[in-house]
């Protein structure tokens, strides 16, 4: 996380950059949900923000997603060794933090992860356990997925040539083997 905050540093130190953003008079901001650095950034441009996480709701009780016993199994309990490491997350931007924003208006971590208008979750719900959700917390699986591309003449005579083994003859044959 050493290089996240580092990163932060640099980026909240153009000052020309963050200005020309501001100057477009954005409505909104879509930030990476796994990286501090962005909602940092949304907070000092004063836009409300969208935030998008990769995978899993590994953050939920971060953002406010509750995870009682009845719904997900203890999961949420750290480590030692995991506690440690998120102390020092805050830690190092919680430096950044004292540096790029003034005494009277310094914003905490955690009470950023709660204002964002909108969490999306690249994952599926079969995925995951069942979870209560916010209304402002939505499921788009598939993101990465691409939509089936028509098949070419090649595969459509391999499918109706009967002497051509199947995909599914293969699958059926190999599962009996075993």
């Amino acid at each position: 996380m050493n290089h996240l905050a580092y990163q932060c540093h640099v980026i909240l130190n153009e000052s020309e950059t963050l200005n020309s953003l501001k100057d477009e008079k954005f409505d909104i901001t879509v930030v990476d949900g796994f990286n501090p650095c962005s909602f940092l950034v949304a907070e000092k441009l004063g836009l409300p923000f969208v935030a998008v996480f990769p995978g899993t709701f590994a953050n939920g009780p971060q953002v406010g997603i509750p995870s009682t016993l009845s719904y997900v199994p203890r999961e949420e309990l750290m480590s030692l060794i995991s506690a440690i490491v998120q102390n020092q997350v805050q830690t190092k931007f919680e430096n950044v933090i004292k540096e790029h924003f003034p005494a009277g208006s310094r914003p905490v971590l955690s009470e950023l992860y709660l204002e964002a208008e909108l969490w999306i979750y690249n994952t599926d719900f079969s995925f995951e356990f069942a979870h209560l959700l916010l209304p402002n917390t939505v499921y788009i699986g598939g993101l990465l997925a691409k939509p089936a591309k028509p098949l070419s003449q090649v595969s459509k005579l391999l499918l109706e040539d009967e002497s051509v083994p199947k995909m599914s003859d293969i699958c059926m044959n190999l599962s009996l083997r075993f």
